[in-house]
C-alpha cells in the first residue's frame, strides 16, 4: 500500500514538474519570438526544436 502512494507522489510530482516546464518553456518562447505574432511564435519554436533535435540550425536564421 505505501509503495501504491509514493507511485502516486512521483507521478503527481511528474506531472507538476512536467507542466511547470512547459509554461516556461512557453513563456520563453513568446519573450524571444520578436513582433509577439503567432507566427513569429510559431517560427521560433520550430527554429529551436530543430536545433534541439538535430543539433545544428543548418544555416537557418531566424529574421531579427
Amino acid at each position: 500500500m505505501i509503495a501504491l502512494h509514493i507511485g502516486v507522489i512521483l507521478i503527481a510530482a511528474a506531472v507538476l514538474w512536467q507542466t511547470w516546464h512547459l509554461i516556461d518553456w512557453t513563456m520563453t518562447l513568446y519573450e524571444a519570438s520578436g513582433d509577439g505574432s503567432v507566427s513569429s511564435y510559431l517560427r521560433h519554436h520550430a527554429y529551436t526544436y530543430v536545433e534541439w533535435f538535430f543539433g545544428r540550425d543548418f544555416g537557418w536564421t531566424l529574421p531579427e
